[in-house]
């Protein structure tokens, strides 16, 4: 809820129409030129994994059990970029276009299908969406013409047998070893029913026979997980395991119920709108982009295969594995990407839409090139691990006293935070930003209201800290008794660290500022 508000509420106060809860959770945004012409959708999902984040990263996830672990921040961050420029071209074009902030990609049967039932892609003719790959080189694009990602498919299947003791096997009928027989005959799917010249995958990723050493289970619950590249593959798969858990009952006199679920389709890429895709970003000579490749299917499967279905549509790949540290796969705990991935793909579904409406790309080379946020997104990078080492400092001061830990950060955090923001201001002048300085684009197109929320921030830490310093001789916190003198030191210690002389040093060397 809060992923959605947040982009529903970035297109406030903009020349464009909003729905929100479509689906569940998504947004539609609504750019109209208003004249006739055709409607493109372009997608972006905004939803994260039951994954605890081991990265370590300046922005992890703050909550427990919960990270974006597979590029869908990303997609959301690089399609606010866009659509706040192509609001800006809305009278260069014909025509409509509809931006589609999709939650629930990875959450089966997928959050597409409620989008479409809303109404999504009424009057939508083609829809465009676009993956960072962790598992493919920075500064490649790669494009898939017809089948593109598998189509996949959930089953349950509970074995009931009776249960016994562990010593008379002849007066129960073990259900493990019946289930333990489905496990070895559904390999065979595979191995001797699918043609070699076809893709398939059968995965029992649960078995659940927990019981006593001593007895005989009387049930087991198994759950398996199908890939195919086809609905042909996928239709026959799903034949096989039901013959073969037939034919189990019959061999075991066990009874079987399953569940057979199937969600993604197989995501097919319109192959003659794909091949132009490809060809338009071959001659664009993006910046960053070392190659466009046309590249043969993936394995894992992807809910904009529904859009897929109802339009003719085209989804492709921008290479986001990490240049200068190990890159790890998608849905890992240290799963992360090439932050300048972002502008690469920010880049090519830029040029792909400027081309389906014929945009006349040399007059907008922001829009294509995305040079000017590139210059500012390198420099905020540094500028966070600028902050990070010298903050770091204070951080171990503020450890060292006897205060309790909860306090300690927030007095850090609200004290840090206060000189953070002023220098970002003296740096790059948020408070009050002018249209033809680069540096500010950045600050203005990703946090609404920059102007405000810098001024708050600033504002109140300094309130706060005011308060610490004025807080009586003895004062009474989380149950402690805390001494002022303390806190007096403690900030003084901190200033002494963050002091604005010692980062303007910092600036001048990182940033070659006279």
């Amino acid at each position: 809820m809060n992923t959605s508000k947040y982009i529903a509420d970035f297109y406030k106060d903009k020349d464009v129409d909003v729905q929100s809860n479509v689906g569940n959770h998504g947004v539609k945004v609504t750019i109209d030129s208003g004249k006739p012409g055709k409607t493109l959708a372009i997608r972006a999902d905004f939803d994260a994994l039951p994954i605890e984040e081991a990265t370590g990263l300046l922005f992890a996830s703050k909550n427990p059990g919960v990270m974006h672990a597979c590029g869908h921040d990303a997609h959301t961050a690089y399609m606010l970029i866009v659509a706040d420029a192509l609001i800006e071209l809305k009278d260069e074009f014909e025509g409509k276009i509809v931006i589609i902030h999709q939650d629930a990609e990875e959450v089966p049967p997928g959050g597409a299908i409620g989008m479409i039932k809303d109404g999504v892609l009424d009057g939508v003719d083609n829809a465009f969406g676009i993956h960072v790959m962790s598992n493919k080189p920075y500064g490649e694009i790669h494009y898939v013409p017809g089948e593109a990602q598998n189509g996949r498919a959930k089953f349950v299947l509970k074995v009931q047998g009776v249960g016994g003791h562990g010593s008379s096997p002849h007066e129960a009928n073990d259900a493990i070893v019946a289930a333990s027989y489905f496990v070895t005959a559904i390999q065979t799917v595979v191995s001797r029913r699918l043609s070699p010249f076809d893709t398939g995958v059968v995965t029992i990723g649960s078995f659940d026979g927990k019981g006593s050493f001593n007895a005989i289970k009387d049930s087991v619950v198994i759950e398996g997980d199908v890939r195919g590249m086809s609905e042909e593959v996928r239709k026959k798969i799903e034949d096989e395991v039901k013959r073969i858990i037939k034919g189990l009952e019959v061999m075991y006199n066990v009874t079987c119920e399953l569940d057979y679920a199937n969600d993604y389709p197989v995501l097919y890429n319109d192959p003659e709108l794909t091949e132009h895709i490809g060809a338009v970003l071959s001659e664009a000579n993006l910046e960053d982009v070392t190659e466009v490749v046309k590249a043969g299917p993936m394995s894992p499967s992807e809910d904009f295969a529904y859009y897929a279905k109802e339009v003719p549509s085209s989804f492709f790949y921008v290479g986001a594995a990490s240049v200068d540290k190990e890159a790890f796969p998608h849905h890992h705990p240290k799963f992360d990407i090439e932050k300048s991935s972002m502008m690469i793909a920010a880049r090519a579904m830029a040029t792909v839409v400027a081309n389906y409406f014929s945009i006349d790309q040399s007059e907008n080379t922001y829009i294509i090139t995305g040079a000017e946020i590139d210059f500012v997104v390198e420099d905020s990078l540094k500028a966070l691990e600028m902050y990070q080492a010298i903050f770091a400092d204070a951080l171990e001061v503020i450890e060292k006293t006897s205060f309790p830990t909860g306090l300690n950060e927030a007095v850090f955090t609200l004290y840090g935070t206060r000189f953070h923001l002023l220098d970002a201001n003296a740096e790059y002048n948020l408070l009050a930003p002018t249209e033809d300085d680069p540096k500010t684009l950045w600050f203005n197109v990703m946090v609404p209201n920059i102007k405000d929320t810098f001024q708050n921030a600033i504002d109140n830490g300094a309130s706060v800290i005011q308060e610490l310093m004025h807080m009586p001789e003895m004062g009474v916190t989380n149950g402690m008794f805390l001494d002022n003198s303390n806190y007096i030191w403690m900030l003084h210690e901190i200033h002494e660290e963050v002091s604005f002389e010692k980062r303007e040093e910092f600036f001048k060397d990182e940033f070659n500022l006279d």
